[in-house]
């Protein structure tokens, strides 16, 4: 989200969403998702499972599954640094199970800051070369070498005038090494079939496909894939196919997302919910959101919570913008 906002806007989301905080675990209606009518069939990656396919799910009632009963600690840390009052994203690092890295959103510079996961900041981490247009969210993966990775999503547009968006691909500093500077490895041109406003990146660790879920305030969002034998081959540009629609409801505008380190759980945040999908190893993350109803989690209503990272044990950290914010956790 820009810096320039409606206040007026502020306001009205702020009270369509009040008195809807959630105590339980239920499970959405059944028509949660479709398949496009033109998937992503031609990009499927040199090893590992098929990825989406245009048929999609084949059923149109996604099958239901037992929902964790989660419990909702919304006082579980805070940010302890006020300058970081404009945090867009999140991920858990892959080698710190304390640490979490957040950036901030646009007009801010290309830094990555490692904090703890009750809010005290660890070192910051400048991008070298990079000039960020709308950072909105951002993941965490190892790759088949071993290698911790990082990947920032430069995918915010308001005003839905891109025609691409760049996800950057970074090693992970040493979180507690102190400050310092640190090189991308690559900056990933994605094409879009349209332009439109992104703030959720997903990483598939076991697949390595590449996700964006864009945001819709009528809660119809578009998901965008590039699976991971397309953009991990080489060259860039590269068109992101359109898989499909995630229905997730009115005002469930899509602001974060996050997959679990070993791939088992998919998890979208949205002003009033927290969304999260089981998922087994050989299933695509696009098959598993549109394909299988997703359970509503406890969570907070916050229509700037912009970032959710899902750490080792399968907790949700959640945090949003503001001077000191509160960070929540959903467990």
């Amino acid at each position: 989200m820009s810096q320039v906002r409606s206040s007026t806007a502020r306001l009205a989301t702020a009270a369509l969403l009040a008195g809807t905080v959630l105590t339980g675990c239920t499970t959405t209606p059944a028509d949660i998702g479709s398949p496009a009518t033109t998937g992503a069939e031609s990009l499927a990656p040199t090893t590992g499972p098929t990825a989406p396919t245009s048929s999609g799910p084949t059923s149109t009632t996604p099958p239901k599954h037992r929902c964790p009963a989660g419990a909702l600690d919304p006082a579980f840390g805070q940010m302890s640094d006020s300058t970081l009052d404009e945090i867009s994203g999140a991920a858990a690092s892959p080698t710190a199970d304390d640490i979490v890295w957040v950036h901030e959103d646009s007009g801010n510079p290309a830094v990555l800051t490692a904090v703890t996961l009750d809010g005290s900041v660890v070192s910051r981490w400048t991008i070298d070369g990079v000039e960020p247009v709308d950072w909105e969210d951002m993941a965490s993966a190892t790759s088949p070498g071993g290698h911790p990775t990082l990947f920032v999503g430069d995918i915010g547009d308001n005003r839905a005038v891109r025609d691409h968006v760049n996800v950057l691909r970074i090693p992970e500093p040493d979180p507690r090494r102190g400050d310092g500077i640190v090189a991308p490895l690559r900056t990933l041109r994605l094409t879009l079939p349209q332009p439109a406003d992104v703030e959720a990146l997903l990483i598939d660790p076991l697949h390595g496909d590449l996700v964006l879920v864009t945001k819709s305030l009528i809660g119809e969002s578009d998901i965008l894939v590039a699976p991971g034998g397309a953009w991990a081959a080489g060259s860039t540009p590269l068109a992101l196919e359109h898989a499909g629609t995630l229905r997730l409801g009115l005002l469930s505008a899509v602001l974060a997302g996050d997959v679990a380190a070993d791939g088992s759980t998919i998890v979208l945040r949205t002003p009033g919910n927290l969304w999260q999908w089981s998922r087994d190893g050989e299933t695509s993350l696009v098959d598993t959101m549109l394909g299988q109803e997703p359970c509503r989690l406890p969570s907070l209503v916050d229509p700037y919570g912009e970032a959710v990272a899902t750490l080792a044990d399968g907790t949700q950290w959640l945090v949003g913008e503001g001077v000191e914010p509160t960070i929540a956790a959903v467990n």
